[in-house]
């Protein structure tokens, strides 16, 4: 497996924890059994994995991301914890879609029609090659656009990236409100974007997680 060496920064995420809690890590050692993570860190301080916990780890390298399951067989303290855990038989390679979900703002417009009708402004929260989540404060303007949609009829999103738009027809998967009433979250699945489209959103939400992790952080 040449994709797991020394030195290469990984994400950890603790699956026996609900939900589940993902840290930056990095790849202290390799062998025919075993692999050797640092401890992530929390606030200055080792986050507590222990013996037995069930992991999933991501690699990322400069043709995508591959990923395995694993587990914790044992723990060494000293000025740096490490994490051992079994050397995986194999990996498995992701699409970069599969694992972006990146939780970024990106001016975006939602409408009942291609030409802006009932159109509602807000911010995306996070979003990925399959969709998104989108926020808006305009909650008159969002029942308005929601009154004057048929039931069923998607809606046409514009995203606003650093090169142009995004443009796409999405279907609404589902809409809370705020208990103070102050904004609504409207998740929406894409429908016809095109692949060129779709790839270029995800060179864009790779070049954000990239940048994350060599400033040593996950958003």
């Amino acid at each position: 497996m040449s994709s797991i060496r020394t030195n290469q920064r990984v994400t950890i995420e603790r699956l026996d924890l609900d939900p589940p809690e993902r840290y930056l890590s990095r790849i202290e050692g390799v062998d025919s059994e075993q692999i050797v993570l640092a401890c992530p860190v929390r606030q200055g301080a080792p986050v507590p994995v222990h013996i037995g916990e069930n992991l999933r780890v991501t690699l990322f390298h400069a043709g995508g991301a591959h990923a395995f399951q694993t587990v914790v067989v044992d723990r060494a303290a000293g000025q740096v914890n490490f994490l051992h855990v079994e050397r995986p038989q194999r990996l498995e390679a992701l699409q970069r879609r599969q694992f972006f979900r990146e939780p970024t703002l990106l001016k975006t417009i939602c409408s009942t029609a291609a030409d802006g009708e009932q159109r509602v402004e807000g911010v995306t929260r996070n979003i990925g090659g399959g969709g998104l989540c989108f926020r808006t404060k305009d909650l008159k303007g969002l029942r308005l656009m929601l009154q004057a949609r048929v039931p069923e009829q998607p809606v046409w999103v514009e995203i606003e990236l650093p090169d142009h738009p995004l443009c796409a027809v999405a279907d609404m998967a589902w809409l809370q409100e705020s208990e103070d009433g102050r904004y609504a979250d409207l998740a929406m699945g894409f429908l016809d974007l095109a692949e060129q489209e779709r790839e270029r959103l995800i060179r864009y939400l790779f070049v954000l997680q990239r940048d994350a992790l060599r400033k040593g952080f996950i958003r």
